[in-house]
């Protein structure tokens, strides 16, 4: 499901210190890019933040969960995004830090990524 415009306005104007902000489709919902990094993206009513080990233990100690879904099989967790808070939307400066933060995991991320492909 896409987020609403209103929403998407919403986090364009809380990460708009960030510089810009793309929206793009991602598997049914939208991620949410800086320079070419995907470091969140929206699905249905929840927005998920990229994660690491260091980062997400503050996502579990707010009751945060992975992002998640169903396969014919199995329920799938996907241990790298996290719910974000919802009192974070209630204190941009917060809401900036944990978002600097998933960008900066999602950069890390890239470039090992990069890294491992320029070895093969």
């Amino acid at each position: 499901m896409a987020a609403s415009p209103q929403f998407k306005a919403f986090l364009e104007e809380l990460l708009e210190p960030l510089g810009p902000i793309v929206f793009k489709r991602l598997f049914g919902g939208e991620g949410l890019s800086h320079n070419g990094v995907t470091f969140a993206f929206i699905m249905g009513q929840s927005l998920y933040m990229r994660v690491d080990d260091e980062t997400r233990p503050a996502f579990e100690d707010a009751g945060m969960e992975p992002f998640s879904y169903s396969t014919k099989a199995k329920r799938v967790m996907v241990r790298s995004f996290f719910t974000t808070p919802e009192e974070l939307f209630d204190d941009a400066d917060e809401f900036r830090d944990w978002a600097r933060a998933a960008l900066a995991v999602a950069q890390g991320a890239a470039r090992a990524k990069a890294a491992k492909k320029t070895r093969r």
